[in-house]
């Protein structure tokens, strides 16, 4: 069954009009819909669950992003090298390096992005390992948005 011309005209003076359309909550989709914004475009994110934050919300939060200005700030230093081997053993077959390149390469530029032309901050809080567990070098620590 079609839509009647009166529901037409009722969602017509719902609609909204934006440069950017992001679907889902989550880190990526508010990483995209912040970036859209800080670069001048209207945003509208749409998300099926009732509250933000899509399966990022199960981290609570928390990110690991090596090499970061904000680890060196606090004395940490991430080898490259050492965050690839992390990534390899976690990742196992699914290990893919062209990805795992980019992460570590633009990651931390992003980071940057964030803290110098938005309003989003992070913080670096304890050690990891003791919230998590395990841990996969004794001084790395995580941000949390």
């Amino acid at each position: 069954m079609f839509p009647s011309k009166k529901d037409i005209e009722m969602a017509a003076q719902d609609a909204y009009e934006c440069d950017v359309l992001v679907i889902g909550s989550g880190a990526s989709g508010m990483s995209a819909a912040v970036t859209a914004a800080a670069h001048g475009l209207k945003v509208l994110i749409i998300e099926k669950e009732p509250k933000f934050g899509g399966t990022t919300a199960r981290s609570g939060g928390w990110l690991w992003i090596p090499g970061t200005s904000l680890a060196k700030a606090w004395g940490i230093q991430e080898s490259p090298d050492l965050a690839r081997t992390y990534l390899r053993h976690e990742a196992g077959n699914s290990f893919d390096s062209a990805r795992v390149d980019a992460f570590i390469e633009h990651g931390p530029k992003a980071v940057d992005f964030f803290t110098t032309k938005t309003s989003v901050r992070f913080d670096m809080p304890m050690d990891w390992r003791r919230v998590n567990g395990r841990c996969w070098r004794n001084n790395t620590r995580t941000s949390v948005t």
